[in-house]
């Protein structure tokens, strides 16, 4: 089932993984977000999703290729992404080692 993109399709999964996500709606480009968290760093970070919440962090895609971010300093944010076409997505942000 498809919907538009709305802040009520779009759930970020908390207490799955230690970093905080938060999102705010795009206010350049409509129907898309911007996702940032506190980053370290020495760390990249993946923003993953899924559409079923059952699925641990590490079954989840990387969304819209959203792979490698170096961290920004204190936070980090992804602008302007799209949530695509589900009726609801599940995001969580994954931390790695740099060079892992």
């Amino acid at each position: 089932e498809t919907g538009e993109n709305t802040v009520e399709n779009l759930l970020v999964v908390p207490n799955l993984t230690s970093i905080e996500l938060s999102f705010s709606p795009n206010t350049e480009l409509a129907g898309r977000f911007n996702f940032t968290w506190i980053s370290q760093e020495e760390l990249l970070y993946d923003l993953v999703s899924v559409a079923d919440s059952s699925m641990p962090p590490s079954a989840c895609e990387v969304w819209d290729g959203n792979e490698d971010i170096p961290s920004e300093g204190i936070i980090t944010t992804v602008p302007a992404t799209s949530i695509g076409m589900d009726i609801r997505r599940f995001f969580v942000v994954v931390s790695k080692e740099a060079g892992l």
